[in-house]
């Protein structure tokens, strides 16, 4: 993994949250493709936590959303989508066009 930036917005996170979210960007960037850089967001607003995930590298970009009124049900929910679309890419990366 080339670089990643993790930001909380608009409130302080607990040392779950903090451990929790250090531990799945640490799964992505051993799913990602090489050399990607991984920025990971989770916004408080509305009594609704916002996470955004995206992943770039030199094969694409992927991007993710979720809502939840729990951050860590926001982070998973994010997660399992983000992992979906890089299993996607990794099912069809060799795949030659006809």
């Amino acid at each position: 993994m080339g670089f990643t930036h993790q930001s909380f917005k608009n409130f302080e996170p607990n040392q779950e949250l903090k451990k929790f979210s250090k531990n799945l960007i640490q799964q992505l960037e051993m799913k990602a493709p090489s050399d990607s850089f991984l920025d990971m967001g989770v916004e408080s607003g509305k009594g609704l936590f916002k996470v955004s995930l995206k992943v770039v590298s030199e094969v694409g970009v992927f991007l993710t959303e979720s809502l939840s009124t729990c951050p860590l049900e926001a982070l998973n929910k994010a997660n399992f989508d983000m992992c979906e679309k890089i299993n996607q890419w990794k099912k069809t990366r060799f795949l030659k066009a006809s």
